[in-house]
């Protein structure tokens, strides 16, 4: 999927406040995302292409995702809920 197909179809802010609990603490990368989580949520990281690199299942004892192996570039990472609903941030893999 093209970046622009990508970006029209996952909202990068959300108001949903189903994400209260869900954070992704810093923008900037290198080795890992730190992210805050108060509920499960599944995972996904997209290039700027709009290709799924990675998938994981989020817990609350989830702290960090590891990106070391992903090249430099901009990524999406987006979480989904078990009700379906989503949240999309962008990253910076340095």
């Amino acid at each position: 999927m093209p970046l622009k197909d990508l970006a029209s179809s996952i909202p990068i802010i959300s108001s949903n406040t189903a994400f209260v609990g869900f954070e992704v603490t810093t923008t900037l990368v290198r080795d890992y995302i730190a992210i805050k989580s108060f509920d499960s949520f599944n995972l996904s990281i997209y290039d700027s292409r709009g290709r799924n690199v990675k998938k994981k299942k989020i817990t609350t004892e989830t702290k960090r995702i590891p990106v070391g192996d992903l090249p430099s570039g901009i990524y999406f990472v987006r979480v989904v809920n078990d009700q379906n609903a989503s949240k999309t941030n962008k990253i910076i893999k340095l």
